[in-house]
């Protein structure tokens, strides 16, 4: 029974010195947060969503005509329109194709069209995502402006989207120089 007095002590210590904010957001951070928002359950959902929303775009691209009927042509597609739904970017495919057009027999001449097919694919995936708006409705709302994607002139900004140029943005004030840190040598030992 003498260390209850110390465990109290330390208690009462520990809640001076700001321990109990570290505690709340521990708490905060590792059980509450989590709850609301699970990076793992929203990357499933997401690509559900997305995979759903790309067999509709397929559909509606066969039912008006498409000439691209072939598997690889259609995996590609999916994954274009997918992958820009997620993650953005420029609707470039990645500079390999997924690891079944590895296998030798894929790489050989009559297959070898079969990666160009995905490759193919995915540019018209990502296009139709990015024109039908979808990347638009993938994204969590955001209060700053969106960046500029028009061509117009740097020296008008953008009024033209109601964006932003990440150019226009100086990184340093002119007449700020830049100064080099100073190197100094490590203590050889001999």
């Amino acid at each position: 029974m003498r260390i209850a007095p110390y465990i109290l002590c330390l208690v009462a210590f520990a809640g001076s010195t700001g321990c109990l904010s570290v505690c709340h957001n521990a708490s905060r951070t590792l059980c509450k947060e989590p709850k609301q928002f699970s990076w793992r359950k929203d990357r499933c959902q997401s690509m559900a969503l997305y995979g759903s929303w790309a067999g509709q775009a397929w559909q509606e691209r066969l039912a008006a005509g498409c000439d691209c009927e072939t598997p690889d042509f259609a995996a590609g597609f999916q994954s274009g329109f997918v992958e820009f739904c997620y993650a953005g970017g420029s609707g470039e495919p990645p500079p390999v194709p997924p690891r079944p057009y590895w296998i030798p027999g894929n790489r050989a001449s009559p297959y070898s069209d079969l990666a160009e097919h995905w490759f193919a694919g995915y540019r018209l995936g990502a296009q139709v995502a990015r024109d039908g708006g979808y990347r638009d409705q993938a994204v969590v709302p955001s209060a700053l402006p969106p960046a500029c994607s028009c061509k117009a002139d740097a020296a008008q900004g953008c009024d033209a989207c109601g964006g932003f140029r990440m150019e226009a943005i100086e990184a340093y004030p002119e007449g700020v120089e830049l100064m080099e840190p100073e190197v100094v040598p490590r203590p050889t030992s001999t």
